[in-house]
């Protein structure tokens, strides 16, 4: 967009209108060369500032990318660390753990002896009690049995007795009435 030169009156009275309006052009055509080659020059100047960003931009991504995978294998080195005293840790509180369960197993079965032993103790001891308890009840069954034998004979023979009188109240009675 031509800047137009605006002179003083005076000026155009001088030099005549033909001169000055010849000379406006020349300064005009300048302009335009002038914002021609400017522009040129931006436009080179922004071509080598986004050749730059670009080559920088690579620049940083190659770093970001060396040194993410620096981070990685930091990483990946402390994860195999972590896990190995893990596994070192787990074995060793396992072995502690079959320890410590043998032991527990080896004290249970002491127990485990020890009750069954006392239980057969208790068991014999309940069978000689029971042996003493079924003789003395053999003994008095005994002598309850000799009782209820001579009860039983004497009610038996009381029945009989009282049978025969029955028997013979009946055939009195019978023979009086005939």
């Amino acid at each position: 967009m031509p800047i137009t030169a605006k002179l003083s009156r005076e000026f155009y009275e001088r030099f005549g209108d033909k001169v000055v309006n010849e000379m406006v052009d020349l300064f005009n055509r300048i302009d335009d060369a002038s914002r021609s080659d400017l522009r040129f020059i931006n436009e080179q100047n922004a071509l080598r500032f986004e050749s730059k960003l670009d080559q920088r931009a690579a620049e940083l991504y190659a770093r970001i990318d060396q040194r993410t995978a620096e981070l990685e294998a930091k990483l990946d080195q402390r994860i195999t660390q972590l896990e190995s005293k893990l596994d070192q840790r787990t074995a060793e509180l396992e072995g502690k753990l079959d320890q410590r369960t043998a032991e527990l197993e080896a004290k249970l079965g002491q127990r485990i002896t020890q009750l069954e032993s006392k239980l057969d103790q208790q068991i014999a001891e309940l069978r000689g009690e029971i042996a003493k308890l079924d003789a003395r009840m053999g003994a008095r069954f005994s002598e309850e049995g000799k009782k209820v034998e001579i009860a039983l004979h004497t009610h038996t023979r009381v029945m009989i007795g009282m049978w025969a009188m029955v028997m013979a109240t009946l055939v009195g009675l019978w023979l009086r009435g005939s």
